[in-house]
């Protein structure tokens, strides 16, 4: 299961379609009106060292009332909780 926001745009639609096509269960992923969706591209140096280029978009939007909604699905897939730290601090808190 995936909790988050997607833009209304095309890439938006292309990732949530996505989801759906692998089994991923979507409900719980909101569309942010007149947000971009979000991406990060990973970067690597010579040495093999990490960085990324974060563009927030509609995950700024992640907020604990998102979580809250989602507090179902959390509480059945608690073996194991992602978190990818491109979203508020507090949506992150109450997950």
């Amino acid at each position: 299961a995936m909790i988050g926001a997607v833009g209304d745009d095309d890439f938006g639609r292309a990732l949530v379609g996505n989801l759906a096509r692998r089994g991923v269960d979507s409900r719980f992923v909101r569309v942010a009106p007149g947000a971009g969706s979000g991406m990060s591209v990973a970067i690597f140096d010579a040495g093999g060292d990490y960085g990324a280029v974060i563009v927030s978009g509609s995950n700024l939007t992640l907020g604990e009332k998102d979580i809250a909604a989602a507090t179902e699905v959390v509480a059945q897939t608690a073996v194991l909780l992602l978190l990818q730290n491109e979203v508020p601090e507090a949506a992150n808190i109450a997950a």
